[in-house]
């Protein structure tokens, strides 16, 4: 009787009654736990937006908003208009490890203070002294895939080889060690766990904001605890790492060389931080070099240009650069239309209202309400894009009056503002770099009789197998 007597006054007393979306998503909370359990929260919000408008009610307290202006308003740094929108997740805080003491837990005014110090890693600088290592780890990437295609009817699995490539590339870029997945099959079972470990904490939540403390035993916190507990395989190399101490090159060496000068991040959260770097970056760069890939070998057209450009413009393997596919406007079309189609965070990143209210997208936002931008209902919105299913690059290059009033800004797969992605440019060059060397060395043709991109998402994408046939052009 209580839970009814409070669903009501939810849908029709609650401050944010006037907002369209399902009554019974105002009255209860369970629908949305349900579609996340279920991993289908991303395509969920899609169709509420389709249905309703650019703003949707998705629970009792919470909204979601699929306009471009309502990134600078939730996630810019405002000036005298009001103060920031605070984060509204903890998941990680609920475990022992040390995620927590990352930039992607800390409050504003200590990732201001760590991103002074990581920053400095992430910058062009830096990215070109790493080149020869990620030019290395994308030549073992070449090597692997050769011998692969040669002991086989020429059919691997880019799923897999990307995930080994790109957990190998940010480790070494992150702490000088590699766990060579891609020359031994020792550590290759790892970055696939570890990727379910987002599956956990979206179901440890999901219990957290549903069930009464009194049945909360039938998710133990041990169940959270024993998934997290795989990072301490990163967390382990990293401390090693800093038990070194040389200058090796990597991030780490770029991170403890200016925090010495400045000593305003503490060694746990270094630890923590490069074990984010890892988790995250392995993860998320996989998803995006196979969502390209699968969307070129479904649009023939793309993909012959791409093709082209690359052999027209490197008639030498060897003298493909970071550099050079950095300004290569084509193959960032085609990246950016990969983001948007398939942005590997498909959920939002749920902020809290200030105290005082807000007005996002043109509506007052009482205090402390939750509100998220979902990554992939923007990007999905006839309102935002033309033909928002279909994967053409030219919206990117401007050069079709069909898609002249598409909204570009409203995809934003690395967030925005002052929290957004740190590893940006290092993900970037990863991804054009593996693409253009296979797109060099192979024609491309996807075996796989479903719709690859029709997958779950616990926040980020749950990838299932791409079988890529190869064939060898030079």
């Amino acid at each position: 009787m209580v839970m009814l007597t409070k669903a009501i006054r939810n849908v029709f007393w609650h401050p944010l009654s006037r907002f369209p979306g399902p009554r019974l998503y105002a009255g209860s909370r369970l629908p949305y736990v349900f579609f996340a359990l279920t991993g289908r929260l991303a395509v969920q919000h899609h169709k509420l937006h389709k249905k309703y408008s650019p703003i949707v009610r998705t629970a009792p307290n919470e909204l979601s908003f699929i306009e471009a202006s309502a990134w600078k308003t939730i996630h810019a740094q405002h000036a005298g208009r009001h103060t920031a929108f605070r984060k509204n997740y903890d998941s990680f805080n609920e475990t022992r490890n040390q995620i927590g003491h990352s930039v992607f837990i800390a409050d504003d005014d200590n990732h201001r203070r760590m991103r002074k110090v990581l920053d400095h890693a992430f910058s062009p600088q830096a990215l070109r002294e790493q080149e020869p290592l990620i030019q290395r780890h994308v030549q073992e990437l070449i090597n692997g895939l050769e011998d692969e295609r040669l002991s086989t009817d020429g059919i691997v699995n880019l799923m897999e080889w990307y995930t080994w490539a790109t957990f190998d590339i940010v480790a070494d870029a992150a702490f000088g060690e590699p766990f060579k997945c891609l020359l031994e099959p020792t550590y290759r079972h790892w970055p696939i766990l570890l990727s379910k470990t987002w599956k956990v904490i979206v179901y440890s939540s999901g219990v957290k904001n549903t069930m009464p403390s009194s049945l909360r035993w039938m998710f133990p916190a041990w169940v959270l605890q024993t998934e997290v507990n795989k990072l301490e395989l990163v967390l382990n190399r990293v401390k090693k790492r800093l038990a070194r101490k040389p200058n090796r090159g990597d991030l780490l060496s770029s991170i403890i060389a200016h925090n010495d000068r400045k000593g305003t991040v503490t060694e746990t959260e270094i630890i923590s931080n490069a074990s984010l770097f890892v988790f995250a970056g392995t993860e998320t760069v996989a998803t995006l070099l196979c969502a390209v890939t699968y969307l070129l070998t479904q649009n023939p057209q793309a993909m012959a240009r791409i093709t082209n450009e690359i052999r027209i413009r490197f008639p030498d393997e060897a003298i493909i650069t970071i550099q050079e596919l950095n300004e290569m406007e084509y193959l960032n079309a085609c990246l950016n239309e990969a983001l948007r189609i398939f942005p590997p965070l498909a959920e939002g990143l749920p902020r809290i209202a200030p105290p005082e209210g807000a007005t996002i997208s043109g509506e007052w936002i009482p205090g402390d309400t939750s509100v998220q931008i979902s990554h992939f209902a923007a990007n999905m919105s006839t309102s935002n894009f033309e033909d928002p299913e279909s994967f053409v690059p030219e919206r990117w290059l401007g050069i079709n009056p069909r898609y002249a009033n598409d909204r570009l800004e409203a995809s934003q797969p690395f967030s925005a503002g002052l929290r957004s992605c740190i590893g940006r440019n290092l993900a970037m060059a990863e991804v054009r770099l593996i693409l253009a060397r296979l797109l060099w060395r192979y024609d491309l043709r996807c075996t796989l009789q479903s719709k690859w991109t029709d997958q779950v998402a616990y926040m980020l994408w749950e990838k299932g197998p791409l079988p890529i046939e190869l064939t060898r052009v030079r």
